[in-house]
């Protein structure tokens, strides 16, 4: 089984220019499915970052990680393929369609693009920001990472999971997953995952933190049909002395000194099993992050990423208990939400540094200001005083 030289997240994505690393394809032992439907993407406390639909037509796919650096002048995306567009930092990337800003996404937030969607990437003012796009490309590419789906409409899940040292993440797929180590030493299934490596992988796959320092993966699933039901097989163990969280599927890590089988596809059934149903998926029509059942709680549009149309995500905004999500102006200083979080004013609050001047006063009108010192050149008068008293803020020479 061959690897890739040992990277970081950051450098991985930009000297990988559209291509595919491959580390391991991992089948996992002690899963079978029945009927149509597959187990849920992931056990235990990791987070679904984003999610959204796909049409597989029983053609061949393949994984694809692609390297979008950005800067303040927006730049396309390609998204003609399927893809979850993952910001790394160091500072936010805020995504638009054709009709404007869709998301703003600090490091290790996701928003998912729909095939053949129009999307462009840019930073705030003078920031510098990395993304790569996890895309599910028509046609075979590398063996490893090359897949098949049957005909219909399915959930993809990007999962995103901190693990301390010992923890355990069991993710699952019937069709396919691809993931990244971004920090961290992963053992899957008994191989060892670099951070900076990629791998491949089908059925139930145990990632288990073997370090000392917090392992962080990010996996994109395709999960189940969306009009999946019916029966799924799962093994019940997950270690020695404990059992498998209610609802949820795991697998056993594998005889110490043994190596993952490097053949894609479904695995015998586990000896070992009990059977369950699945739940329907929840709907999030419009990929915010929001299913259309805490849209409709919080007031806002489940066929609009951005209700308001202040370039902050529904979801970011349901969030914070202090901001509005149908209000473009949640604190009514005259600049929206997402301009603030564009100079690092608070939404929330109309006057973010206390001296006496709006945000907005201070961001669109007072060159040099700056809208969380309240007093900008350090001389010891507010912004306030010295705009009231008519001398230069940004001078600490002038003063009242």
């Amino acid at each position: 089984m061959s690897r890739p030289t040992t990277l970081t997240w950051s450098t991985l994505a930009r000297t990988m220019a559209g291509t595919v690393v491959a580390v391991a394809t991992i089948v996992a032992g002690g899963v079978a499915t029945a009927s149509s439907a597959a187990p849920p993407s992931a056990s235990e406390h990791a987070q679904v970052v984003a999610q959204g639909i796909v049409r597989f037509d029983g053609a061949p796919r393949h994984w694809q990680l692609t390297p979008l650096p950005a800067t303040p002048t927006p730049g396309d995306a390609d998204t003609s393929a399927p893809s979850f567009i993952v910001s790394e930092g160091p500072d936010a990337l805020i995504v638009a369609d054709g009709s404007g800003p869709i998301a703003r996404l600090a490091p290790g937030e996701a928003v998912f693009r729909p095939e053949g969607s129009t999307t462009s990437l840019r930073t705030p003012a003078a920031a510098a920001g990395q993304g790569s796009a996890f895309g599910i490309v028509p046609g075979s590419g590398d063996p490893a990472l090359t897949f098949t789906a049957p005909s219909g409409d399915r959930d993809v899940d990007l999962v995103r999971d901190v693990l301390a040292a010992g923890e355990t993440l069991t993710v699952t797929t019937d069709v396919s997953a691809f993931g990244v180590v971004t920090e961290g030493t992963a053992s899957i299934n008994g191989t060892t995952v670099n951070v900076g490596e990629s791998f491949g992988a089908v059925g139930a796959v145990t990632i288990t933190n073997g370090g000392t320092g917090r392992l962080v993966v990010l996996v994109a699933v395709i999960g189940p049909p969306l009009d999946g039901g019916g029966v799924v097989v799962v093994p019940i163990p997950t270690a020695a002395g404990s059992t498998a969280p209610a609802g949820g599927p795991s697998a056993t890590e594998p005889p110490a000194g043994s190596t993952p089988t490097t053949t894609q596809g479904p695995s015998a059934p586990s000896p070992t099993t009990t059977t369950t149903t699945t739940e329907p998926e929840p709907v999030d029509t419009d990929s915010d992050g929001l299913t259309d059942a805490e849209e409709a709680a919080a007031g806002t549009d489940p066929n609009n990423p951005d209700s308001d149309g202040d370039g902050v995500n529904d979801r970011l905004e349901v969030q914070r208990d202090d901001l509005d999500p149908t209000n473009p102006d949640s604190d009514g200083d005259g600049l929206n939400d997402g301009k603030e979080l564009d100079f690092s004013c608070d939404p929330a609050v109309a006057d973010t540094d206390g001296d006496g001047l709006s945000d907005k006063q201070e961001v669109l009108f007072m060159a040099g200001a700056n809208c969380l010192l309240a007093d900008s050149d350090g001389d010891g008068s507010s912004d306030g005083d010295e705009y009231n008293a008519g001398t230069d803020w940004n001078d600490p020479a002038s003063k009242p």
